[in-house]
């Protein structure tokens, strides 16, 4: 899946950066991906060092970017999350927030009691 984003050096808002040996312990974070160029120094080799599946590494960057406004003494707020919610590859929230970082699709954030019940997804009582 391509992210956007680049190196904190490039002044980038979004980074994405791509650190060997990844900084996860999980093994979907240090996965190969894209298409690299030969003269790019985001370039890391294949496991077995021969560069035959060259790709930029992206395993450190942004998880969380916030647009925020305030107008007539109103937040208005959008964001990009770069994880989704669930780790179960069978959930409907597996990869959906992911996808929509990589498309750019800002999602609303939602202020008022009235927005927040209106988009509610689930609602847990938790208590001693």
């Amino acid at each position: 899946m391509p992210v956007s984003g680049g190196y904190s050096y490039e002044g980038v808002f979004n980074m994405a950066e791509s650190k060997v040996p990844g900084r996860s312990t999980s093994i979907l974070a240090n996965n190969l991906v894209g298409s690299a160029r030969n003269d790019s120094p985001l370039v890391s080799l294949d496991e077995d060092g021969n560069g035959a599946t060259e790709r930029y590494r992206i395993n450190y960057g942004s998880s969380f970017v916030l647009s925020l406004q305030y107008h007539n003494g109103q937040p208005t707020a959008e964001m990009l999350l770069a994880y989704s919610q669930s780790h179960d590859p069978d959930s409907e929230h597996f990869d959906d927030l992911t996808t929509k970082f990589s498309q750019l699709d800002w999602q609303p954030m939602w202020f008022s009691n009235d927005d927040i019940e209106n988009n509610l997804v689930e609602k847990l009582l938790i208590s001693d």
